[in-house]
């Protein structure tokens, strides 16, 4: 399941239809449709609300992928989206913060986060067992992009 072009609410929650479907179609158990597909949530919902802050008064991008393929027993789910050239140096900050946690300080930001009523979302992925999760945000061309890669062992 593939996808390039804009990202915003309404997409959003089509696309993700389309990927529960596809999820249910997989050989994939219950319970591990339903972490990939949570995790999937995350990633989509940070793109759409990344784009509807940063470019509230500007139109969407039209350019920003997904990517969510299962074979041989993994799942493999690829997000990008632009960024302003404004916040790579405060994203980079935050997610190296949130990336470079070990699993004992995971616990900790989660039950922080938990408190202070902030987002779960990539900490409850960097959490998941048999995952690999990680980011980088590139410079291609003029643009910045930040590319999230997840895979799954099911």
């Amino acid at each position: 399941l593939e996808y390039w072009g804009p990202i915003n609410t309404d997409f959003s929650n089509s696309f993700l239809a389309v990927a529960k479907d596809f999820l249910g179609r997989s050989s994939l158990g219950k319970v591990d449709q339903k972490k990939v597909f949570t995790a999937f949530i995350e990633l989509i919902q940070n793109i759409s609300e990344y784009y509807e802050l940063a470019f509230k008064n500007d139109s969407c991008p039209d350019d920003s992928y997904l990517n969510l393929k299962y074979r041989e027993g993994r799942v493999e789910v690829r997000a990008a989206n632009k960024l302003k050239a404004k916040d790579v140096e405060q994203l980079t900050k935050l997610f190296d913060e949130i990336f470079n946690l070990s699993h004992s300080d995971l616990d900790l930001a989660r039950a922080k986060a938990i408190v202070k009523g902030k987002s779960l979302g990539l900490i409850m992925i960097r959490r998941m067992k048999n995952a690999y999760f990680n980011y980088s945000i590139q410079q291609i061309g003029e643009d910045n992009w930040l590319l999230f890669d997840l895979r799954i062992a099911a």
